[in-house]
């Protein structure tokens, strides 16, 4: 039976895609902040050797129900054998001492292996992004697929007064900023690669139907947004780290 359409598998691809390509085939793999298991899942099928964390038991269950070695666990607090990758997809920011986190990610990898981190930089959000977002929100397509959950963030976005700080409210509660992760990670890596790519999409994924319509609406924000960072009416808050051991 083919694969139910759904809005989440374009942002999953596009991760799957970024580790495949800084990670051999058949690598041993820890992904951090593994959600429902989709990228865990997807890197399995793609012949990696996946164990996949995260701190919500409920998330955990989902992950294994796709056949994925999965773990309820916080990192640092979870030992293993060493792996040749290690991934945090989206929740290094979340990570409250930034500071163990990477020095146990160093002692984790082995020597010839590589960090990668997704994330985004929620400090540097500029109005000109977030217009964007709540035009896309309010367009006639928009009207029709969109419907509002209560825990999606844009949710809070379509009702709020005044979008920045309905942003920052949202955002800057410990969470760390791109830089501090930045620099935690230099004192420990070398860094080789630090990417900005298009995040705005992503908001979009809990309010979409699964269906293709959904799907092909949050394929065209995704390439509205980075064609639009590429002609630099705004600044893709995405970003792509790759760090090796000296």
């Amino acid at each position: 039976m083919a694969k139910h359409p759904s809005p989440i598998d374009l942002p999953t691809k596009h991760t799957v895609e970024f580790i495949q390509s800084r990670v051999v085939p058949g690598a041993e793999i820890i992904e951090i902040g593994c959600g429902e298991g989709h990228v865990a899942a997807a890197l399995k099928s793609c012949g990696y050797k996946v164990v996949a964390l995260d701190s919500e038991e409920q998330m955990v269950s989902k992950t294994r129900e796709k056949g994925v070695n999965a773990f309820h666990a916080s990192w640092p607090a979870f030992d293993c054998e060493p792996v040749d990758a290690l991934v945090f997809t989206r929740s290094l920011h979340h990570i409250h001492d930034l500071t163990a986190a990477v020095s146990k990610v160093r002692s984790t990898l082995r020597p010839a292996g590589v960090l990668l981190v997704e994330d985004f930089a929620f400090d540097e959000v500029s109005s000109a992004a977030i217009d964007w977002l709540l035009e896309l929100l309010r367009s006639s397509s928009a009207r029709v697929l969109v419907k509002p959950h209560p825990d999606a963030f844009v949710t809070e976005l379509l009702t709020a007064k005044n979008a920045m700080r309905a942003w920052q409210q949202n955002h800057d509660h410990e969470l760390h900023s791109a830089n501090t992760m930045l620099r935690t990670i230099r004192h420990e890596f070398s860094l080789k690669e630090i990417t900005q790519v298009p995040y705005m999409y992503r908001y979009l994924v809990p309010v979409l139907p699964e269906t293709r319509a959904g799907v092909a609406f949050i394929d065209a924000a995704f390439q509205q947004e980075k064609a639009l960072a590429e002609q630099g009416a705004f600044a893709a808050i995405g970003r792509r780290i790759v760090a090796h051991k000296d």
